[in-house]
């Protein structure tokens, strides 16, 4: 027996049996038996071993040890879908939770009496046993509406499995304005089966709410939603955030007033975030999803101690900040600091100064930088509410003559480029190429590669006919299978019984002049376009030398067009995505070369910016 041990051991809580049983191999001839053993609930309990052995035996010491229940610390609420109130109370009770708060909410897609949520916590989240757990039921008696808010009655119902269409607001002329009046033809307790819910409202008046900290944004849409007007005055204050609310003018929260009344407010500004150099984005990088940052630059001769900012992200068109991220670190003068999402690859995360599981955006998301002395935002990726995907799934680059961040988003100060391109991170001012490069490629037109051609007449501005000087590509590209220029659209001509639009002559005549005197001329196909249109026209863009052979000077007739503001942009980008099987150049994509071509045009009033008219 000197190989037998009895060990004390301390279990947690579950709702099962537990037990000891000794260690070690009996002899021949030797059983044991247990007292005490085999306990389910919390508490220290003395387990005794009695050893019985045959006639030849001495009598057997008896061992002791203590079985320990502990209550446990923490537990994963489990899924309780479908379970009822003795059910949920029983699994919720074996995990160690003993303070727990059903409540009935209106539902009508779950059984009467059956698990709707966790109302402050969600299934397999790990959760103190000490915690208060509240869950939901399911109920059909009508909610007391006088203590909900009136804007979100319509949404309550809906999340409960109410259609939309037997959702019915009756307005009224007094009341709370605030909260939901009652019901008509009905009240609150009443069991719901099928047809319409009709609540009462105060339908003709406000009451005016506490805007403390609202931006513009929020409160322009409070205005709205509650079908008033709004007047705004300036109070300057730097110790307040840029455009947020100060206080009313001739009103005064609480107050009731008429749908329709125009409400005068004051607006904290500042007069202090104007200077010509200051911290800034420089460049929003999107790789692909989830792999993405954002780089900041310090344009000043002095360093930056980035604790003083941080950054607010405010996700898919909301007007309230979604996430934020605190910055740290001393940015030196001339500098960047590179911010990357955790969820980012490690080519990106190589480059980061600083990783963060808060940075989370795909393209359509507003991201602020802000000081954190009165939360003014100084720069911004669009303006609050955006929904666009402007900024998907590419590498945007601030222009290099930007020194300060902008409050209004302008897509003229970034330039766009292919998602690629990481190795331009942590590199600030970056030049912008002025027009594209040429690179002859091997394959011809028809296989999305370039052809050698001799021109022979332009129909109008965007519109040529040419000759194949390549043997291994017939063409045509005359006839009815001449080329129509990507990228621009140039003004129609003059046709019988039809006047040509301004500058289309003008157009002509750069076309037919920079084709004629070319001493080379290639045509270049795009994938994302095809090679031909539903005309039976080939799509391209055109390259000319405009020096010799000897010394080539390569133009890109197309782009030079739309820059010249001989023409209306071609080949904007499209939420298809079609565009990232276009022409690549310097690597930007060619929609990207397109809008840089145009704002070049409206920036010089060139052409048909010009406001002048030329034919």
């Amino acid at each position: 027996m000197s190989q037998i041990t009895f060990e004390s051991k301390s279990f947690e809580y579950d709702g099962t049996a537990k037990s000891l049983e000794i260690n070690g191999a009996l002899p021949e001839g030797v059983s044991v038996s247990y007292e005490n053993n085999n306990q389910v609930e919390v508490g220290e309990y003395e387990v005794i071993a009695k050893f019985i052995g045959s006639s030849e035996y001495k009598p057997i010491p008896q061992m002791t040890a203590t079985l320990s229940i502990v209550k446990r610390s923490v537990a994963s609420l489990p899924d309780l879908t479908g379970k009822n109130e003795t059910e949920i109370r029983n699994e919720l009770n074996t995990l160690g939770f003993t303070n727990i708060k059903i409540v009935e909410v209106f539902n009508v897609t779950i059984f009467r009496g059956r698990f709707v949520k966790y109302n402050d916590f969600e299934a397999l989240e790990e959760v103190s046993v000490e915690s208060q757990i509240v869950v939901s039921i399911a109920t059909r008696k009508l909610p007391d509406l006088t203590k909900m808010d009136v804007d979100l009655i319509e949404q309550f119902f809906i999340d409960a499995g109410v259609s939309k269409d037997n959702i019915i607001g009756v307005p009224q002329t007094t009341g709370d304005p605030d909260f939901g009046l009652g019901y008509f033809g009905a009240q609150a307790g009443d069991e719901y089966t099928t047809g319409q819910i009709r609540y009462l409202y105060n339908g003709s008046q406000v009451k005016l709410k506490d805007l403390t900290g609202y931006t513009i944004p929020q409160i322009d849409d409070y205005i709205r939603r509650k079908e008033l007007k709004v007047q705004y005055h300036e109070v300057t204050d730097n110790s307040k955030e840029m455009d947020t609310f100060s206080e009313y003018v001739g009103f005064s929260t609480g107050q009731i007033v008429s749908k329709g009344t125009t409400i005068a407010m004051l607006i904290n500004i500042n007069d202090d975030i104007n200077q010509e150099k200051q911290l800034f984005i420089s460049k929003s990088i999107e790789a692909s999803p989830g792999n993405n940052g954002l780089e900041l630059y310090n344009p000043l001769d002095v360093a930056i101690d980035l604790s003083d900012y941080y950054l607010s992200i405010f996700e898919n068109g909301s007007l309230w900040e979604t996430y934020r991220i605190d910055l740290t670190a001393t940015l030196a003068a001339k500098k960047t600091y590179f911010i990357a999402s955790d969820t980012s690859l490690d080519e990106i995360k190589s480059k980061a100064h600083l990783v963060s599981e808060n940075l989370i955006f795909d393209g359509n998301d507003t991201i602020q930088l802000r000081k954190k002395s009165n939360n003014t935002y100084i720069d911004a990726i669009y303006n609050i509410g955006n929904t666009s995907f402007t900024f998907a799934d590419e590498i945007f680059i601030r222009r290099e003559h930007i020194t300060k961040g902008s409050r209004n988003f302008n897509i003229d100060e970034w330039a766009g480029y292919i998602p690629t391109f990481t190795e331009v991170i942590n590199n600030h001012p970056y030049h912008i190429l002025d027009h594209p490069t040429f690179e002859l490629l091997d394959e011809i037109f028809p296989n999305y590669g370039m052809t050698l051609v001799r021109y022979i007449t332009a129909a109008d501005g965007d519109t040529v006919y040419f000759e194949s000087l390549d043997p291994r590509d017939p063409g045509p590209y005359n006839a009815n299978s001449r080329l129509r220029f990507l990228m621009v659209d140039t003004p129609e001509t003059e046709k019988p019984g039809q006047e040509g639009q301004p500058y289309a002559q003008a157009a002509y005549e750069y076309t037919k002049n920079a084709l004629s005197n070319a001493s080379q001329i290639y045509i270049q196909s795009d994938r994302s376009a095809g090679i031909k249109d539903n005309y039976g026209r080939n799509l391209g863009v055109v390259w000319y030398n405009a020096g010799t052979v000897q010394n080539p000077d390569w133009r890109l007739l197309n782009y030079e067009l739309v820059k010249l503001g001989l023409g209306e942009p071609s080949g904007i980008k499209d939420l298809s995505g079609d565009y990232k099987n276009s022409l690549v150049w310097g690597n930007r994509y060619l929609y990207q070369w397109v809008q840089d071509a145009i704002l070049y045009a409206k920036t010089n009033k060139l052409g048909l910016f010009s406001g002048e008219y030329q034919p």
